[in-house]
């Protein structure tokens, strides 16, 4: 969601100008625009770190992921089939008989 706020406009000199909240913007232009930004302080990554650090002997996931078991292998299913044997069609089956033009 974007943040909208207004801003008071004012005369300086002959020119119309902008008050802004704080001390200091960013000014870059994006297409035809002009976009103002707050300058923010930059990111500490060593108190990222530090705050992080503040968790290490805390269990992630203490119950564990409940993630569901590894699926078979579906290569060697495909291959062997459930019982072992190499999945080939039944001729003897209407569902399996190859359609007439369908080299077997």
């Amino acid at each position: 969601m974007t943040e909208s706020a207004t801003a008071q406009l004012f005369m300086h000199g002959c020119s119309q100008a902008v008050r802004l909240p704080g001390k200091e913007v960013k000014v870059r232009k994006v297409g035809r625009d002009v976009l103002l930004e707050p300058v923010e302080e930059p990111f500490d990554m060593a108190a990222w770190w530090a705050k992080l650090d503040q968790y290490k002997d805390i269990p992630f996931l203490p119950e564990g992921r409940g993630q569901p078991p590894t699926p078979v292998n579906d290569r060697q299913y495909l291959e062997d089939g459930e019982d072992g044997m190499a999945n080939k069609p039944d001729l003897n089956s209407p569902n399996d008989a190859p359609v007439s033009g369908q080299k077997s």
